[in-house]
């Protein structure tokens, strides 16, 4: 791909990462990139297998949220 395209993210509402340690990932995000962590869970049963595919699996997530910078652009 030779053409580059000019992106502007204005907001991203909901992405997941399937990471080997969720307190490393944590660490990472607020420490490495400067999200603020909001809050950490977990979840299971038939809900998690019909979205994943993981059937009688546990998953435990975390929700972190950026600052909102606003551009004059």
């Amino acid at each position: 791909m030779t053409d580059q395209a000019n992106i502007h993210v204005q907001r991203a509402d909901h992405v997941g990462f399937a990471v080997a340690s969720l307190d490393e990932a944590v660490r990472f995000w607020v420490e490495g990139l400067g999200a603020r962590l909001v809050r950490t869970g977990e979840m299971g049963g038939a809900f998690l297998g019909q979205v994943t595919g993981a059937h009688g699996r546990r998953s435990a997530w975390q929700s972190s949220r950026w600052p909102i910078r606003r551009s004059n652009s």
